[in-house]
């Protein structure tokens, strides 16, 4: 079963796990270390050009924390990101507990360990989209791509989470089954696909415990890296819409060195933090 998402004043917070397995047995099997940073992750499925999630949802978002350059370079190449401002709005949180429209899971690395967040589990055979740079168009032809968003995190001293997302397109182009390592004065092997990132493309957030960003695409900007990583396929007439969580806060590393006995005794409810560490079942995209 699809786990359904529940939106509290204070943030929102993920639903236990359908399987009987207690909390008290789950607290004992894991908890979160000092060193992670933990996402909530949500994507969302609407018709292409949908008027809510290109619409009214930013009314509700502040889209202006990116420098005025990157935003508009952002922009033109189709991307939309925003910082959600406040509790979530009633109409977001009725779609992001429909099991139909809606997948959701939960990501946890640390700050040396990039992760990929993929847009497309299936590899789309044939794809082109625009990337701007300045006034320099280029056209990029693809096969058997699959759109990402590779993710970084550090954190600050006062305890809130820094992320990083940088575009990034997998495809089918063939690679060198080794790579230099110069450092070590061998080569190694690999078993990565061909990738182009977008480094020029990259932005950042700080994002306080329970703070939520909105990711999507532009309808308007036809043809362009942005509305192509969140329009696929294209002929399928569907857009998708991330909404991202952050759990982690200044708190995991005072859960690291609490005395769990002591936690499990007197059955206090878990830090938000702590319960985002837990195991949970991912749903499949509709």
């Amino acid at each position: 079963m699809m786990p359904i998402l529940l939106w509290t004043p204070s943030g929102c917070a993920w639903p236990e796990s359908v399987k009987s397995t207690s909390f008290m047995q789950r607290f004992r099997d894991r908890s979160i270390a000092p060193d992670r940073t933990v996402i909530e992750i949500a994507a969302i499925y609407r018709p292409l050009g949908d008027g809510y999630i290109n619409g009214r949802l930013w009314e509700s978002a502040n889209e202006l924390f990116i420098d005025l350059e990157r935003h508009a370079a952002l922009e033109e190449n189709g991307f939309r990101i925003g910082q959600l401002i406040g509790a979530p709005p009633n109409d977001l949180q009725l779609l992001l507990s429909d099991r139909a429209v809606c997948s959701q899971f939960i990501r946890s690395f640390t700050a040396s360990e990039p992760i990929s967040l993929l847009l497309n589990e299936t590899p789309v055979p044939q794809t082109a989209y625009e990337v701007t740079h300045g006034k320099t168009k280029a056209n990029v032809e693809l096969t058997q791509a699959r759109f990402s968003l590779k993710v970084g995190a550090e954190f600050t001293s006062d305890g809130r989470t820094k992320l990083t997302f940088t575009p990034k397109v997998e495809h089918g182009a063939t690679t060198l089954p080794f790579r230099a390592a110069p450092e070590r004065g061998e080569w190694l092997k690999t078993t990565n696909r061909a990738a182009k990132e977008y480094p020029e493309l990259s932005w950042q957030v700080t994002l306080e415990q329970n703070q939520c960003l909105l990711i999507g695409g532009r309808p308007e900007c036809v043809d362009s890296l942005g509305l192509t990583t969140f329009a696929q396929p294209a002929s399928a007439g569907v857009q998708q819409l991330l909404v991202i969580r952050n759990c982690r806060s200044s708190i995991a590393a005072e859960i690291h060195q609490n005395n769990v006995e002591a936690l499990l005794r007197d059955e206090k409810t878990p830090p938000l933090a702590l319960q985002a560490s837990m195991p949970v079942y991912r749903a499949n995209p509709p």
